[in-house]
């Protein structure tokens, strides 16, 4: 009685933490081969997995060293995608660790003009064994490689050794050129114990929750740039359906729902456009996600980019590795997409609050997006398949900038202005809370107001002020 949210958290994680430590996967029978998959795409199965209905336990098994057989096993109770149990086998049986799998990442940049350079294959070894790579590409973006257990060091203790990631690159037509690269090891744990001298236990804990590099409490979205696929023509002209994908994977260490996702392109040196975004439902701590965009080529040399959280919305543990990137090149003339708005007059005079009227948008190879906005307002889409939409909304008594604007698939924008006037009666509204200038230090706030009887609707905008 008389516990708080963290108290509880802290005992569930507790609770996992000690259960998974008394699992012992000696009794699973991994000769069975059920449920195989395929997880490095080299048409072999290398993980295998089992239920155990009777104690709750999902038990997952991987062959890390590509020789067939099982030697790296997890234990997942309640299964619920959060694994509670690791080992690995050695000669005298399987050695429990908190080690539940571990990637690197690497964020590729290009200090010059990508024209500057030629493709090039490049190997991943960490401590003499491969571990991933690519082949005939310019490295731009984040690229993820999963590291197998057995390829990390450690001491006989149970603690990190020593570990050499080494990068071997090939350069295919000649030349030495430079690409900047960052990278992060990620490694997901099971509970394990941490010490800290405090004067109190919240102390200790809020302590042990501020290290460096440590997440409980929030997802890390991945994508990378050596998985993402356009499928259509080898060589796309103008005009051309194609369909840009990449799996999202959550290297963190809790689920996320509504995830949004964002399909942006933008030209050599220039600043990246929004194309469509999409959310996805749930992206879980286990396997991944396969987010798709349908695209009509351009003309043009595109750098197409896949970003999740764009906005930085979820709350995202890093944002380092949530841009994957791909270029290609399409035939044919770049043309700028023309917008219409038919309907609606300039400076037209309305009695109403309810606006409408027709956008027209079109361009030779497609039409991406089409947005409207009012005043300084934020930008929305206005739903329809064809280049013909019809966009309505609200407007308050006063002058107002009715802004629509169209993109097409290369990324070329236009944008369209109606000024507009609506001459009606002010609603009534009073702020009753927070007062003006109210100083608040809460991260939200109650907000009361007293409305006219004619009020359908009450709605509140923060706006951030600008420094």
């Amino acid at each position: 009685e008389g516990n708080t949210p963290q108290d509880a958290e802290s005992q569930l994680l507790a609770a996992r933490a000690l259960s998974g430590y008394y699992l012992d996967p000696s009794y699973v029978d991994w000769t069975r081969r059920e449920n195989p998959e395929d997880t490095d795409g080299d048409g072999r199965a290398d993980r295998w997995s089992q239920k155990d209905e009777l104690e709750g336990i999902l038990w997952i098994g991987n062959d890390t060293t590509g020789d067939g057989q099982v030697d790296f096993v997890q234990g997942d109770i309640w299964w619920d995608g959060q694994i509670d149990y690791s080992a690995f086998r050695t000669e005298d049986g399987w050695e429990q660790t908190n080690l539940v799998e571990a990637w690197m990442e690497m964020d590729f940049s290009l200090p010059w003009a990508r024209s500057a350079y030629e493709n090039h294959d490049l190997e991943m070894v960490l401590n003499d064994q491969p571990v991933g790579g690519f082949k005939d590409r310019i490295p731009e973006g984040n690229y993820s490689f999963k590291l197998p257990a057995s390829a990390l060091n450690f001491t006989p203790e149970g603690v990190p050794g020593d570990n050499t990631i080494e990068l071997r690159t090939t350069h295919l037509r000649g030349g030495h050129y430079v690409v900047g690269s960052a990278f992060d090891l990620k490694m997901r744990m099971t509970g394990t114990n941490v010490w800290a001298a405090a004067a109190s236990a919240q102390e200790a804990r809020a302590e042990v929750l501020a290290m460096e590099g440590l997440t409980l409490d929030k997802p890390d979205f991945s994508v990378s740039s050596g998985a993402m696929r356009i499928d259509g023509p080898e060589q796309p002209k103008v005009g051309d359906k194609l369909v840009v994908s990449v799996p999202i994977r959550n290297l963190g260490a809790v689920g996320a729902r509504e995830v949004p996702v964002a399909l942006q392109r933008s030209a050599p040196g220039g600043k990246a456009v929004e194309l469509a975004r999409q959310w996805v439902v749930d992206v879980p701590l286990v396997g991944e996600k396969i987010v798709s965009f349908p695209w009509t080529a351009g003309a043009s040399d595109h750098t197409l980019s896949v970003v999740v959280d764009p906005d930085s919305e979820p709350g995202d543990w890093s944002e380092s590795n949530n841009t994957a990137l791909v270029s290609l090149k399409v035939t044919g003339d770049d043309q700028q997409p023309t917008l219409e708005l038919e309907g609606l007059e300039p400076d037209v005079v309305l009695n109403d609050s309810v606006f409408e009227f027709r956008a027209s948008a079109q361009d030779d190879a497609g039409i991406a997006r089409l947005e409207a906005a009012i005043d300084d307002g934020l930008w929305k889409d206005v739903p329809g398949e064809s280049g013909q939409r019809t966009v309505k909304g609200l407007l308050q008594p006063g002058n107002h900038q009715v802004r629509v604007r169209t993109t097409d698939t290369s990324g070329n924008r236009v944008e369209r202005e109606l000024p507009v006037k609506v001459e009606m009666r002010v609603p009534d509204l009073e702020i009753l809370k927070p007062e003006q200038n109210a100083n608040i230090n809460m991260d939200r706030t109650a907000v009361r107001m007293k409305v006219g009887a004619d009020v359908a609707k009450a709605m509140v905008r923060r706006r951030q002020k600008r420094r």
